[in-house]
């Protein structure tokens, strides 16, 4: 029974060699040298009649096969670094294959700032005045991974006095604290964790400020979708920045539709006007409008950056759309710059709407509402 099975695998294993015996000449006899040709051909004859007698050696079909590896081998030369190559080969398919997805289909974007809170979440902090058990490697970065968290220090660059503390136009995200007559840039978000107040006294190298920083949800949006079914008013969309005043950066910005093509928009705190009209419909503009965590719609009315030039500054004021216009607001209205400040957004501007988050993996991971 034994010797049965060795039979069935010798003439398995020899057929397969045949295959590539034929495989390789009709691949190579145009450029392979005759000798290893006539070799090869050799070799897969005496490999065919020791299969097909009577009686089949196992021994000898073996012997046979490694005549044939090594005359394909003369037919194939051995290629420097072949391991390398072919994974270097379906590593460069797959980025190829990765990105024309990426360009066509489905793109990752990340949510830089609070805007769409607390639907969506940018960078943020918590308080945290030192490390604990889990901060330590190499448990600091299994936590990094699964929530985006890392705890994080600053410290004082020199010793003195801290003087003031100012933001500047080019750089929004930070607060400058100056501290024996050096600026530090500290993110907005972690200003509510400072440790000290104007007047106190700083040794170079102490923490000035300490929390856990939390990475902004990552998204995918669905480049597709608009392509074959119109946008609607409730969708979270991701646009360029392109050609809209008041942002001078040509980037993405992400917002949810609330106003379509041809209707008036106006806010009457804390509800959405469309048409005159107080818009609950779809359900998450219900719930930005009546849900204490949401806060309702606001007017920009003015404010310390000199941004008093809005479009919708007051209950009075509206925005009229055009064929190809949308509106889009921050879910977080009081810290949104969007089309109350600037108008609308072009229909050429649109990327797609956000359908996932897929990292970190927080309460928010899944389906976008």
């Amino acid at each position: 029974m034994i010797r049965y099975f060795k039979k069935r695998k010798a003439r398995k294993l020899a057929k397969e060699w045949l295959h590539q015996a034929r495989h390789a000449r009709n691949l190579r006899e145009d450029i392979a040298e005759p000798e290893a040709l006539a070799a090869l051909d050799s070799a897969a004859r005496e490999l065919g009649e020791t299969v097909a007698g009577p009686r089949t050696d196992p021994d000898a079909v073996e012997h046979a096969c490694n005549r044939v590896a090594a005359a394909v081998s003369k037919i194939y030369p051995p290629r420097r670094f072949s391991w390398f190559r072919e994974n270097a080969e379906i590593a460069l398919v797959a980025v190829a294959v990765a990105m024309a997805f990426r360009t066509y289909f489905i793109q990752p974007f990340k949510i830089p700032t609070g805007s769409m809170q607390p639907t969506l979440y940018g960078i943020h902090y918590e308080a945290q005045t030192a490390p604990q058990w889990i901060d330590r490697a190499p448990l600091n970065l299994v936590r990094w991974l699964i929530s985006g968290k890392w705890y994080t220090e600053y410290r004082a660059q020199t010793s003195g006095i801290v003087t003031d503390a100012y933001r500047r136009k080019e750089d929004p995200e930070n607060v400058y604290v100056v501290i024996g007559g050096i600026p530090h840039p500290l993110p907005h978000g972690i200003m509510e964790q400072f440790r000290f107040q104007s007047g106190d006294r700083v040794v170079r190298g102490q923490i000035i400020a300490s929390g856990t920083r939390t990475l902004g949800d990552h998204i995918f949006v669905n480049r597709v979708r608009w392509n074959f079914m119109p946008p609607k008013r409730g969708d979270v969309m991701v646009f360029t920045t392109r050609d809209i005043p008041q942002i001078d950066m040509d980037t993405h910005y992400i917002k949810r539709m609330v106003g379509m093509p041809n209707e008036t928009v106006g806010i009457d705190p804390p509800y959405l006007l469309i048409n005159e009209e107080p818009m609950l419909e779809p359900e998450m503009i219900r719930k930005i409008s009546l849900d204490n965590r949401y806060g309702g719609y606001k007017t920009t009315g003015r404010d310390d950056d000199d941004r008093n030039v809005s479009v919708l500054g007051s209950r009075n004021e509206r925005l009229h759309l055009g064929s190809a216009q949308y509106a889009a607001f921050g879910d977080n209205t009081s810290s949104s710059l969007d089309s109350r400040y600037w108008g609308p957004v072009m229909q050429r501007n649109l990327v797609g709407p956000a359908f996932m988050v897929y990292w970190p993996f927080s309460e928010r991971w899944g389906w976008i509402r």
